[in-house]
């Protein structure tokens, strides 16, 4: 079974981590740590973060207008010794943390993200094992925009024509004619990052 995406998320995976640390080998963007499908409990997900406990990735968030944290937490599936807690901190602020979780014990997360956050910061602890088979998935995380209300922003136009650059040595000034709305006009809803 493979998970559909809904329009006006960013998923964590498409976006540039502020830092990564994680227990063994490197942070694995939409695939899981061995390089393979992402698979927990037996569905498969294109989107998501493969990290070997103990690990901690953090996301600059702040001034994005977002509203919700959501992911499916945690083991790859065949890892059948995995065991890891998740936790989900907003500002070094915890908000959320699961019980351990196995293979077939999967947690979906559906946070809300408090106005104003700079910062979110997802982690894993082993489950009190040595961790050899913590392969701890965050499986379709992402982050959903709150839509309206962002600020300042420039409503722009923008139209070229291929006579513009004629030639690689060419070179042009090109302005743009803009609005700056907020609030309700500011509707960032069906945005595409």
């Amino acid at each position: 079974e493979e998970e559909e995406y809904p329009d006006g998320t960013w998923h964590l995976s498409d976006m540039q981590e502020v830092s990564a640390a994680v227990g063994y080998g490197p942070l694995r963007k939409d695939r899981n740590i061995h390089n393979g499908t992402i698979n927990i409990n037996g569905t498969t997900y294109s989107k998501g973060l493969g990290a070997p406990a103990a690990s901690q990735i953090a996301s600059d968030i702040a001034g994005l207008g977002l509203k919700k944290f959501q992911a499916v937490a945690g083991i790859q599936q065949g890892q059948t010794n995995g065991s890891c807690e998740f936790l989900v901190y907003v500002d070094d602020i915890l908000l959320h943390k699961t019980p351990i979780l196995t293979a077939t014990t999967p947690e979906t997360l559906d946070l809300d993200i408090p106005a104003g956050a700079k910062t979110l910061r997802i982690e894993t602890i082993t489950g009190g094992d040595v961790g050899n088979s913590d392969h701890s998935i965050w499986a379709d995380s992402k982050v959903v925009l709150e839509g309206k209300t962002q600020n300042d922003l420039y409503i722009l136009a923008v139209e070229m024509h291929e006579y513009v650059l004629a030639a690689a040595a060419d070179t042009a000034t090109i302005t743009l004619p803009g609005k700056l709305v907020s609030g309700d006009d500011a509707d960032l809803s069906a945005a595409e990052i």
